[in-house]
């Protein structure tokens, strides 16, 4: 099992030319904005009442604590879908339960956190009910709204470092870019992965809360999946079909095997971005390679099919990426992480950009768990 923090390296590839400038990010709140996008509507009526909450300096983990608190009840009662950043400005539902007949004291819970801090600022623009409790991952995708601030460009002057960085937004725009995952995930100084370790390697270590439990096991499925994905990009494969690929639909989680004779048929979908190849989030049963739980098996069977997914070139390039780490995924702690799936690719919708004296101006949406600072990457360094 890896022992050393120098073992560990957050330094991934870039695919349009690499970092081409510098700028501010994130310098003040309103420079990234974020709003949730269900995907669905809300019925109007059930025991849980939704709040469509904004929010800024704070995170998603905090203001469910705080609405628990006020509540009186558990925790796990709170609803929401996706973990927001806490240096933004952030809107997103959440759930609460409250009978029906009870009414919710918004302004109340408002007044209190807001009194608390008041660079901490949160309101509730509406609520509406709903007949169940919104569950993490639900939404289908985020909208944001990003400044960069104070361009300079390593080469080039002015204009040609406008140039550079509109001609690699637009490859984005056309291409998506590697759905990495953002730094956000391995904590300050990418110390989560260190201390996850740290944590499974020791047989006497001490209780943690389930909520930092959660970030150290996944940042360490993160990592591998982003040593994964940089593997794919130095091979230029991150947005190829290869071999044995298990790809996803656009717009969905269902994952298929993909047969060799079919890589020739699939190439025009994938240029279309209607499916995309991916990366292993592992799990336990990848020690073994017996999970291939919601592919479509039913074309290879039993040891035929095990065996042709064990000798392809991607599978044997994952189980490398995983095995330094396998100790880790055999712990009692990791019995539940089962195997998943994510798009090796990411492509914003609705991109467009514009210029305010040196700042970018950035609108576009992404899927739910794709990261923005994955894209604003490939530009510049802040």
């Amino acid at each position: 099992m890896p022992s050393s923090p120098a073992v560990y390296s957050f330094d991934w590839p870039f695919v349009y030319g690499g970092p081409g400038s510098s700028f501010q990010f994130k310098s003040q709140l309103g420079d990234f904005v974020v709003t949730e996008q269900l995907g669905f509507e809300l019925t109007g009526e059930g025991e849980h009442l939704c709040l469509w909450l904004q929010k800024e300096g704070l995170n998603t983990q905090n203001i469910a604590e705080q609405l628990s608190k006020f509540l009186t009840t558990r925790l796990l009662n709170i609803g929401f879908s996706g973990l927001k950043d806490r240096h933004a400005v952030t809107t997103q539902w959440f759930s609460i339960p409250v009978r029906i007949g009870e009414e919710f004291n918004a302004a109340g819970f408002c007044q209190l956190m807001n009194d608390k801090n008041p660079d901490e600022q949160i309101k509730i623009i509406h609520t509406k009910r709903h007949q169940k409790k919104i569950r993490r991952g639900i939404h289908t995708a985020n909208a944001f709204q990003i400044r960069l601030r104070s361009l300079t460009y390593i080469e080039g002057g002015d204009g040609e470092g406008k140039q550079k960085i509109e001609q690699q937004l637009e490859q984005i725009k056309q291409h998506g870019f590697p759905n990495f995952f953002g730094e956000q995930r391995f904590g300050r100084n990418n110390q989560n992965v260190n201390r996850a370790v740290e944590w499974l390697s020791s047989p006497t270590a001490k209780k943690i809360k389930p909520p930092m439990r959660s970030f150290y096991l996944s940042a360490i499925r993160s990592y591998l999946f982003n040593q994964v994905l940089a593997e794919r990009v130095k091979r230029d494969s991150w947005s190829q079909l290869l071999p044995g690929e298990r790809i996803m639909l656009s717009g969905s989680h269902s994952v298929f095997q993909v047969e060799d004779s079919e890589l020739d048929t699939l190439q025009t979908r994938l240029q279309e971005k209607d499916i995309h190849p991916t990366g292993p989030l592992f799990g336990v049963s990848d020690l073994d390679g017996s999970d291939l739980k919601g592919l479509d098996d039913n074309r290879v069977e039993g040891a035929d099919r095990d065996k042709r997914l064990d000798e392809t070139e991607l599978m044997l390039l994952e189980k490398s990426i995983l095995e330094p780490f396998s100790q880790c995924f055999k712990h009692e702690k990791m019995k539940k992480m089962n195997s998943m799936r994510r798009s090796l690719r990411a492509v914003p919708s609705d991109m467009q950009w514009s210029w305010q004296a040196d700042d970018l101006i950035l609108d576009f949406a992404l899927p739910a768990g794709a990261y923005a600072t994955a894209l604003i990457r490939e530009l510049g360094k802040h």
